[in-house]
């Protein structure tokens, strides 16, 4: 034997072991059945060299040779094997029966000689190695440059495989013919470890683009921070929500942000959660009048009980209260209805006894116009019930054109009390001939109840009882944006009006410049969510001290 086969052989064996715990360290981790494939076809490729040393040691014992021979044969089915599971295709049945009649030939080719002996088997593995080199240059989604090289170089492989039993019968060059079999071997498996670690890395950045996507479509805000409470990542509705003015928040420290202070906040439920490992939760508010429930959530690191970070979930209460609030006034205008229909039925009563009073008495006499009177008050508050009923009407109903006129006497008819004690007096512009509005006559009615409330309050704040100048003006007229047409309303008070802060802040939920007590911050928001799903818009003008203006447009009929 050759002095240099022995030595090439311990160092193809020892690379072949290395190759084997690599494919296998991968598999424990990935679980990936390409790699275990591969990981057993280099253990059989290592067991091939081991039993050619043995043999080697033992030239008498024949069996060894066959046995090399048949590790030859399972390694290259593996190998083939793997590449088929590595492009998610299933392996023919053909390659079994291949792969079965190879590992019959050798021990029958046995004593006929080395080269008969070896050809069939170095066959297979060539076609082994070539096939699987032709299924990963198909495989158009591993990217470019490593699956040219590893194809190529395992169709190499293959084709060398196929005509070493014919260079191995020449000395001079048998040597260089085993170097560059082992260099192929080597080469064809790191190419095959680099695809699959591209491929991971794909994945891994498919996986990152499609949380992000998810993350993005969360609506509430979501922050990861550092142990230095600085923010790592933050999904879109933090930048829309929390930090609109900045490009990004990340690499900023949350009580900077949304704090504006030089120290983290006490109590910090981040910090708490880092501290402790389990979730924290906090209140906060924010710059523009929101309220947030924080909720701060552990994210566990490798080592256990360590924290790697910590994610804040903000959540806004407004929806949440308002949808409480919303309750409440549908309870209300439930008890409302109630108390309306057992008003109604006196009032009934009442009106028909005046007129059979009426009737009964003289025409010119006091009396008469006593029960004229009565009548006449007992209709007023038929008409404030019937207008409460209407009010109190479940809003489901479809969109029915309307006249807005009609729908503003209505509220007034139920507002004209408090008008009237205040001592406020109530200017209509409108034209009889303006166009109807499709709309829902009672939640216009509770639009028209929130301004002219608003109104009043503004003008009680600058204005005592009775003083000149207490008056709303109401105006209404069509205008034309486009090709659509809108009937503009336009209520004005000359009460104390509104600060320039606090203009762009008056129909956030729960805002309100109103003292304790005295309003909810949930008028002009709901106003505001009326008119904008009716397609239209709500806005507001003022100058402190002077006028404010209210202007809500809705689309024509």
């Amino acid at each position: 034997m050759s002095d240099w086969l022995i030595p090439s052989q311990i160092a193809s064996l020892c690379g072949s072991v290395v190759l084997v715990v690599v494919f296998a360290s991968l598999f424990a981790r990935d679980r990936k059945p390409h790699l275990a494939l591969w990981a057993w076809c280099w253990a059989f490729y290592a067991l091939c060299f081991a039993l050619a040393l043995t043999a080697a040691a033992f030239p008498r014992v024949g069996a060894l040779l066959s046995a090399r021979e048949l590790s030859l044969v399972v390694s290259s089915l593996l190998l083939v094997a793997g590449g088929h599971a590595f492009v998610g295709r299933k392996l023919p049945k053909s390659w079994l029966a291949l792969a079965l009649l190879a590992a019959l030939w050798a021990p029958l080719a046995l004593s006929t000689g080395a080269l008969p002996h070896l050809l069939p088997v170095y066959l297979f593995h060539a076609l082994a190695a070539i096939t699987t080199g032709l299924l990963i240059l198909r495989a158009t989604e591993f990217y470019a440059f490593g699956r040219y090289l590893t194809g190529g170089i395992l169709i190499l492989w293959g084709l060398h495989r196929a005509n070493y039993p014919l260079l191995a019968s020449s000395p001079e060059i048998a040597s260089w013919g085993f170097l560059l079999g082992a260099f192929f071997s080597f080469a064809s498996a790191g190419g095959i470890i680099l695809i699959h670690f591209a491929r991971t890395c794909d994945a891994a950045e498919d996986s990152l683009r499609l949380s992000q996507t998810l993350l993005d479509a969360i609506a509430d805000p979501l922050v990861l921070l550092s142990a230095d409470l600085r923010v790592q990542w933050s999904n879109q509705g933090a930048w829309r929500h929390l930090s609109p003015a900045l490009e990004t928040p990340a690499g900023r420290r949350c009580y900077e942000l949304w704090r504006g202070r030089e120290e983290p906040c006490r109590p910090c439920p981040a910090r708490r959660s880092f501290d402790t490992g389990a979730s924290a939760d906090l209140q906060l508010g924010t710059a523009d009048g929101r309220n947030w429930a924080v909720r701060a959530f552990p994210v566990p690191g490798k080592a256990p009980g360590k924290v790697a970070g910590v994610i804040l979930h903000f959540e806004d209460q407004a929806p949440k209260r308002e949808s409480s609030r919303q309750a409440q006034l549908a309870a209300l205008g439930e008890l409302s209805a109630g108390v309306a229909h057992e008003i109604n039925n006196p009032i009934n009563g009442i009106i028909n006894y005046a007129e059979l009073l009426g009737d009964t008495l003289p025409p010119a006499g006091s009396e008469a116009e006593l029960a004229r009177r009565i009548g006449s008050e007992a209709e007023r508050i038929a008409t404030i019930v019937r207008n409460l009923l209407r009010f109190a009407r479940d809003s489901r109903e479809d969109k029915e054109p309307v006249l807005l006129y009609e729908i503003l006497l209505d509220t007034l008819v139920l507002f004209e009390a408090q008008l009237r004690r205040h001592g406020v007096e109530t200017l209509i512009d409108m034209a009889p001939d303006l166009p109807a509005v499709r709309v829902h006559p009672q939640q216009i009615q509770q639009v028209f109840l929130n301004l002219l409330s608003n109104a009043l309050f503004a003008l009680n704040e600058k204005f005592a009882t009775g003083a000149a100048g207490k008056q709303i003006e109401i105006s209404a007229t069509r205008i034309e944006e486009g090709d659509q047409a809108l009937l503009r309303t336009c209520i004005r008070d000359r009460g104390a009006g509104i600060a320039p802060e606090h203009l762009a802040k008056v129909m956030n939920p729960f805002f309100t410049t109103k003292p304790p007590g005295k309003g909810t911050g949930l008028g002009l928001s709901i106003s505001h969510g009326i008119v904008r799903d009716h397609g239209g818009r709500l806005a507001i003008e003022s100058r402190p001290g002077e006028w404010t203006c209210v202007t809500l447009d809705l689309p024509c009929a």
